[in-house]
């Protein structure tokens, strides 16, 4: 499942194109890209995004290609026992070039052992992923059948749009969702953010890696985001 978001400098202010549940595509990403520069369409899923990926080209692989050893072995441990295993595999990508074009884009294999048909975040703008020209994108990851109720990604940039820094932002939507699930209730999501100053910020409820880069650095900064205090019971990020 992997949606791609792009707001550009220049015509379009927004274009986004998403493909969900795409099975047998070993890069789904540049399927994504080909569905916003080549088809009508905003969202494909399923069979129907497969049959796109063909048409253009793209190997369709068999299954037991794409399957790893760790990821077949836990597979068969859940057959087995039927219990269902925790951790996300989603990985979010901002990019802000010179000419003030910015994009964001969000890969990930789902919810582990999923049903059939099943869509999350990911793909779904605003949710998993938000981008608005001058303003900044966002991405999020973590319990994608949660996430999508709270929007966050949309939020998190809308309060960039207003004047908060990427930080501030992404702090205030977890601070919002935290109040309205309870503390001790509160779902796994991380969120990060850019704006066009090329300034970043990151939250999330558990332990959160990220990593930044821009031309002035010599070398990738690797951050790791800890577990959020609620801010507007005082505490601290």
């Amino acid at each position: 499942m992997l949606p791609s978001w792009k707001a550009k400098q220049g015509g379009l202010g927004l274009s986004q194109r998403s493909e969900g549940e795409t099975e047998r595509v070993g890069s789904p990403v540049r399927v994504a890209r080909r569905v916003m520069d080549q088809s009508p369409h905003s969202l494909l899923v399923g069979e129907g995004a497969v049959a796109f990926a063909k048409e253009q080209g793209f190997t369709i692989e068999p299954n037991d290609n794409l399957l790893t050893t760790h990821s077949t072995k836990a597979y068969q441990e859940y057959l087995e026992k039927q219990q269902r295993i925790s951790g996300h595999d989603t990985l979010g990508l901002i990019a802000l070039d010179n000419m003030g074009n910015i994009t964001v884009g969000v890969s990930t294999s789902g919810a582990p052992f999923k049903s059939p048909g099943r869509v999350g975040d990911s793909p779904l703008p605003g949710c998993g992923l938000y981008a608005e020209h001058m303003v900044g994108a966002a991405a999020a990851t973590g319990d994608g059948d949660k996430i999508m109720c709270y929007c966050p990604s949309f939020h998190v940039v809308q309060l960039i749009k207003q004047g908060s820094s990427p930080r501030d932002a992404c702090n205030t939507v977890l601070d919002d969702i935290i109040r309205r699930t309870a503390p001790d209730r509160c779902f796994e999501i991380g969120l990060i953010a850019m704006n066009m100053k090329g300034e970043v910020g990151a939250a999330s409820s558990v332990e959160f890696p990220y990593a930044f880069w821009n031309q002035d650095k010599a070398a990738v900064e690797l951050c790791t985001n800890p577990p959020h205090s609620n801010h507007s019971e005082g505490g601290e990020n």
